[in-house]
């Protein structure tokens, strides 16, 4: 079963699909919590999409990064700026070795 952290995404797993979800923040910044079925206090999360791998789900992830981030693009050099910038997190973060696609 999966369950990591990249920035405020989780990616998380089941046994028929990986999950690509974001955390919920106020205007402040802070975390949203709610209560769970079982009755437990966890943090919010918006879902973003359900992807037969992990490698789709790290292109969904970097998909909604450059196209709901609070940094404007406007030209094609932000864009690979902000798309490099998501994949270093990926990878450092997943450790991995050799960039992704």
């Amino acid at each position: 079963m999966l369950d990591m952290q990249v920035k405020d995404y989780r990616i998380t797993s089941d046994a028929r699909q990986v999950i690509l979800s974001r955390a919920i923040r106020n205007e402040v910044g802070e975390l949203y919590e709610r209560k769970s079925p079982k009755g437990e206090m966890e943090e919010a999360r918006s879902v973003i999409g359900y992807y037969s791998n992990l490698s789709k789900a790290l292109v969904g992830l970097q998909r909604d990064y450059v196209l709901h981030g609070t940094k404007p693009i406007n030209d094609i050099k932000i864009y690979k700026e902000e798309l490099e910038t998501i994949t270093k997190a990926c990878e450092d973060k997943l450790r991995i070795t050799e960039p992704f696609s």
